[in-house]
């Protein structure tokens, strides 16, 4: 019998906040679902999908009273920063900066807390050559770096739960290009395959100490 280390209990009810990534219907929130349903089939743990194409970390604030308060969960997940940092490139007017980005995460999770509600923030994917350009994908790789540092750091702070997505998808690359050049997490540089999907899945679960 192995010892009973995952967070999630019965009655639980699980927001993913975030963006197009969270909002894919075949996507690592539907793996997370199933995965904890057919090994922990005595909890009655409820999953709502609240990512939304697009959103940024700013978005997400916006619209934390409806599609995540309103559903009135025991455990949010954050995944923003993508969109943040890629409007940079797509459009500059839209883009959101660090100290925007800091700002908007803060005031989730002091709105969460007081709410009751415990929180785990994700680092963020990573962008894949095939995005736009290779020079504009590298560009925006760099960006994310101190976003996903102070993120790691906050994290620690307030003893938030840490779901390594950034660490995760830079060690797989890195491990499945040495490999084979072609090896890919995304199905054009930002969007996932299915590749992708479990492995953002599988870090999930990990961080919320899942064990099958």
């Amino acid at each position: 019998m192995h010892p009973d280390t995952f967070l999630l209990r019965d009655g639980d009810r699980v927001v993913f906040a975030g963006d197009s990534i969270t909002a894919d219907p075949v996507g690592y929130t539907k793996l997370v679902s199933d995965l904890v349903h057919a090994a922990y089939p005595d909890r009655d743990i409820i999953f709502i999908n609240a990512g939304a194409g697009g959103s940024r970390s700013v978005d997400l604030q916006a619209r934390l009273e409806t599609d995540v308060l309103g559903k009135q969960p025991t455990w949010v997940t954050i995944s923003a920063g993508v969109n943040d940092v890629a409007r940079f490139v797509t459009n500059p007017a839209e883009a959101v900066t660090l100290k925007e980005f800091q700002s908007a995460i803060t005031d989730m999770v002091s709105r969460l807390q007081t709410a009751g509600v415990q929180v785990g923030l994700l680092t963020t994917t990573v962008f894949e050559h095939t995005w736009r350009s290779a020079e504009e994908a590298q560009w925006v790789n760099e960006l994310l770096v101190p976003y996903n540092m102070w993120l790691e750091e906050y994290a620690a702070e307030q003893a938030l739960l840490l779901v390594p997505m950034w660490q995760a998808f830079n060690e797989a690359l890195a491990e499945g290009r040495a490999r084979d050049p072609n090896f890919s997490l995304t199905a054009d540089g930002v969007h996932l395959n299915d590749v992708g999907r479990s492995l953002m899945a599988l870090t999930w679960l990990r961080a919320f100490g899942f064990v099958w």
